[in-house]
């Protein structure tokens, strides 16, 4: 506690977040919990007596759990319950709030619905044929709507949770045409929509080659809704997907770019200067792409950091974490539960707690490039080690080449960042001459190119890796020790290290064992299309009709569920529709 008090506070209020979203205390416990960490807390401080002084730290520890708990009750909204008959349309008057990610059939968006007693958000998808939405009219149409439904089974991604951690508990369709109307007046915040849409949109009326344009809408402006599947596959399985997703590592390129073009303007007496216009900067591009999660999370790190040197203390990267951390969950608390929010962070404890461990390895090098060379590498070692068991649990692959691939593409993706930057400001003052897109698209294309050969030759790619919860604690452990490892190789350190090892392959074993054990019988729904999977031991059976989508149907249920039930061998068997199969006494029809 003494050494990282900040740390152990911040630690103490997440998991006071994660208690309250797990056990959903009522308003009376959760004021319960906080005024007993008040009282404890005013106790140490008062009562001056041994038990108290000893106590005054857990005190101090079990108030920030009590405030995760407060903050996260008073965040978490319940859905407003209304009765929409299903199969028939409501009139509903919106706006636009965001845009959100199109497939082949349809453009969807976050909308906010105003003609009820109380307005609320949902997710709406409309024809791509029909004109694009914006932030200057209300709108007026006849939707279908719905509640948004559970997942079938546990091993599907829940996007009713998902949606409900961003206040949104209903979604719809909009069939026909819509009427609109120009506000009279537009809020601050919507002109700032606004402008940011109006800059989308002359970049998709460029010469730009489209899955360039989807690229500098993606990297810059965090608009991902139009790049190509395939390309996003690239990506994934380099480990590069954080480039696609404005995060720590573009916005401090951006400020660092900033700051590099001011510096020389300003003398040394007015230093500080050229670092208060850069952190203005980031937060009014931060404000200009919609206060995206890691951007704001990037934005409050930074300024955190540089807080630090302003106050002439010295910079302490665990403290900028925890107080980045705490200020975030202040804000909203459900931002505990965002995968990204989990994985930035981690990141940067990660490089706290292995970078300096690994680089102590190296001798003292005169060659700058190599030292560079040496030192990116080490970065993104840390960085990949600590986040590997998430990326496991959550995404179920990985690429032991992604750490080289990494340090291969940093120079290539800093610089391509960088000159995406410059275009998307030129496309804003409306400047863009013909010769300007064409070098753009020859290096996005190349750019592009490089990611999908790394992807295409990775011969270390895994997926459909599962990972259960005491698999995931003990890989963290094995992180933990990690740090022991690199600055002390001796026989104690390894022996822990060995340990842990052998217990998480006896884990793994007994997992696998539960699983092969495990035979069921499920019929799953995709839209209109039945499917019945059969477990027995290691192989799954699933039969679908002769119509269904097999690719699709891939995607979104067998390898999920594979990957869940740890399936090494599957068949898939196709009949006629509206076949009835009898299994177990049961009957199954095949649609």
């Amino acid at each position: 506690m003494n050494k990282q008090p900040l740390l152990i506070c911040a630690i103490s209020f997440g998991l006071g977040i994660f208690f309250q979203d797990k056990f959903d205390f009522p308003f009376g416990g959760a004021v319960a919990i906080l005024a007993l960490g008040i009282v404890g807390f005013l106790a140490g401080f008062f009562i001056r007596n041994f038990f108290f002084d000893r106590l005054k730290s857990a005190f101090l520890v079990f108030l920030f759990f009590g405030i995760g708990i407060f903050l996260h009750f008073l965040n978490s909204n319940s859905a407003q319950n209304f009765d929409f008959e299903k199969n028939k349309t409501t009139k509903i008057v919106f706006q636009l709030s965001k845009k959100l990610n199109s497939n082949e059939r349809n453009k969807r968006y976050e909308i906010e619905i105003l003609n009820f007693e109380k307005p609320f958000s949902a997710v709406i998808s409309i024809p791509k044929e029909q004109k694009e939405l914006d932030f200057l009219h209300f709108y007026l149409a006849e939707a279908y709507l719905n509640p948004t439904q559970k997942p079938q089974y546990d091993f599907q991604f829940d996007y009713q949770k998902y949606l409900a951690r961003q206040n949104i508990h209903y979604q719809g369709f909009i069939p026909n045409e819509i009427s609109f109307k120009k506000k009279e007046s537009v809020s601050f915040a919507d002109k700032i929509k606004q402008k940011r849409l109006d800059l989308l949109f002359r970049i998709d009326n460029s010469s730009l080659q489209p899955q360039n344009k989807a690229i500098l809408k993606g990297i810059i402006l965090a608009d991902r809704t139009e790049i190509d599947q395939e390309i996003i596959n690239h990506f994934s399985k380099t480990g590069l997907i954080h480039i696609l997703a404005i995060s720590g590592s573009h916005m401090a390129i951006i400020f660092l770019m900033i700051l590099f073009v001011l510096n020389p303007i300003f003398s040394v007496k007015y230093r500080n200067i050229p670092i208060y216009i850069s952190l203005a900067a980031i937060w009014g591009f931060a404000i200009f792409i919609d206060y995206g999660n890691s951007v704001v999370r990037s934005c409050i790190m930074i300024t955190v950091y540089y807080i630090m040197i302003f106050l002439q203390r010295k910079p302490n990267l665990l403290h900028s974490l925890a107080l980045a951390g705490m200020m975030i969950l202040s804000i909203d608390t459900q931002q505990l539960f965002d995968v990204g929010f989990q994985l930035s962070f981690l990141a940067v404890f990660g490089i706290f707690w292995l970078y300096k461990p690994i680089t102590n390895h190296y001798k003292p090098l005169k060659n700058r490039a190599i030292r560079f060379i040496l030192n990116t590498f080490s970065l993104s070692l840390a960085a990949q080690l600590t986040t590997l068991p998430l990326i496991l649990f959550y995404f179920h692959q990985f690429s032991i080449m992604s750490v080289f691939i990494n340090v291969v593409s940093i120079m290539v993706s800093q610089g391509f960042i960088i000159f995406s930057f410059i275009v998307s400001i030129l496309f804003g003052i409306e400047f863009t001459p013909d010769w300007l897109l064409e070098i753009y698209d020859w290096c996005a294309s190349f750019f592009l190119n490089m990611v999908a050969f790394f992807s295409k030759t990775d011969f270390s790619f895994v997926e459909n890796v599962s990972i259960e919860i005491p698999e995931l604690i003990i890989l963290f452990v094995l992180v933990y020790l990690l740090r022991s490892v690199f600055e002390k190789p001796n026989v104690k350190t390894f022996t822990h290290f060995s340990f842990f090892i052998l217990l998480f392959i006896f884990t793994r074993i007994l997992t696998n064992f539960y699983f092969w054990k495990k035979e069921e019988i499920l019929l799953h729904s995709f839209f209109k299309q039945n499917i019945v999977s059969v477990k027995q031991g290691d192989k799954a059976v699933f039969i679908m009709s002769y119509e269904a989508d097999t690719e699709k149907i891939n995607n979104f249920i067998i390898k999920s569920y594979i990957t869940s039930r740890r399936v090494k061998n599957i068949e898939i068997k196709k009949v006629e529709p509206m076949t009835r199969l009898k299994i177990n006494q049961t009957i199954y029809e095949i649609k």
